[in-house]
């Protein structure tokens, strides 16, 4: 993935979303390129936190970075899960969103319809 694509909708995303949050609230972006995969994108919600991205570095693939996370969602043999489009993930004190590598998904459309959907969840 290119870092630009994934910087320009982490800000629109943040920008978008922040109109919804008490100003107190800091949106931080943990990012994990995953090249022709996509990119995994860890948000947590912060209360008196800066907001901020902080690029995790680059991985081989999606799955490597989920089991990193220690999410709740998808657990036990992963070998045979694949991402296409966004896919999104709550848990109590963060988001995962997990997109795949096509510019659409990275539009700033697409960040306004990802808030919505956490928006109206």
């Amino acid at each position: 993935m290119e870092r630009s694509t994934i910087i320009r909708y982490t800000n629109t995303f943040r920008k978008i979303i922040s109109q919804y949050l008490k100003n107190s609230i800091g949106i931080k972006i943990e990012i994990y390129n995953c090249g022709n995969e996509g990119a995994v994108l860890n948000i947590k919600l912060q209360s008196n936190q800066l907001s901020g991205d902080v690029e995790k570095g680059n991985y081989n693939n999606i799955l490597y970075v989920l089991n990193l996370l220690d999410q709740r969602h998808i657990t036990g043999d992963l070998s045979n899960v694949s991402f296409k489009g966004t896919n999104t993930m709550m848990e109590r004190d963060r988001v995962i969103i997990i997109k795949d590598c096509s510019n659409s998904e990275w539009s700033e459309f697409a960040a306004k319809k990802d808030v919505m959907k956490l928006v109206n969840a």
